[in-house]
């Protein structure tokens, strides 16, 4: 794609980033604000599922917002670029390396944001040791007296 054409980068960004970033942000405040106004005399364990529910919401929020941050640097190149009107010398290679960047990041965020991923990858880093039950330690040669 031309990045010199304003009116196809700009097409481009509303269709592919704005409209589902706004539907998004605009479903999970509506939750938001619905779990936050029926939090009143509800039973334990709806107000348990409520919590889960908002934990939930929290997460993809951090996720959203860490994708947005790292597409502000491309966002940046193209008004440099429609403001000078001159494309800067590494302007494809900041925009690869910030959506490769981007790609890791949510990979990384998933692992840690999501208990299930977590403690899969934690268990795959964990060695198991056999502690011995009388307390003895291992590798010592018993000597008689």
């Amino acid at each position: 794609m031309d990045f010199s054409n304003v009116r196809g980068v700009l097409w481009f960004l509303l269709n592919i980033y704005g409209i589902p970033l706004l539907l998004l942000l605009l479903i999970y405040l509506r939750i938001t604000i619905f779990l936050g106004q029926h939090s009143n005399n509800q039973t334990l364990v709806i107000k348990q599922r409520q919590q889960r529910d908002l934990a939930v919401i929290r997460r993809i929020i951090i996720i959203i917002s860490l994708l947005v941050t790292l597409g502000i640097p491309t966002t940046a190149l193209l008004l440099i670029l429609y403001i000078t009107g001159q494309e800067l010398s590494l302007f494809y290679r900041i925009a690869w390396f910030t959506a490769s960047l981007s790609m890791i990041a949510l990979s990384l965020s998933m692992v840690v944001l999501t208990p299930q991923l977590k403690n899969i990858v934690l268990k795959k880093f964990r060695h198991n040791r056999v502690v011995p039950l009388n307390g003895t330690v291992v590798g010592l040669i018993p000597m008689r007296i």
